[in-house]
């Protein structure tokens, strides 16, 4: 990104190209902060009772897993195997 901008701008327009670049680094912060991401730990639950148990919410996993494909590949079916 930044090769392709210096080819771009002449050094008397120095303040353009930081500018520019500032904005383009703030757009891609935007898009990376939109992306979904699962966090594993919303769907388990330690066994409280000194147990070396971990609960599972496997069928709310899959859905939220399903639901945030669907949300990135809208123009695809989303179909669960097995």
């Amino acid at each position: 990104m930044i090769e392709e901008l210096l080819d771009k701008y002449s050094v008397d327009e120095f303040d353009k190209l930081l500018i520019e670049i500032i904005k383009r680094m703030k757009e891609r912060k935007e898009v990376n902060a939109e992306e979904l991401t699962i966090d594993i730990n919303q769907y388990i639950q330690w066994d409280e009772d000194g147990e070396n148990v971990i609960y599972f919410n496997e069928s709310e996993f899959v859905n939220d897993a399903k639901e945030y494909l669907q949300h990135d590949n809208p123009d695809y079916e989303i179909k669960v195997e097995g």
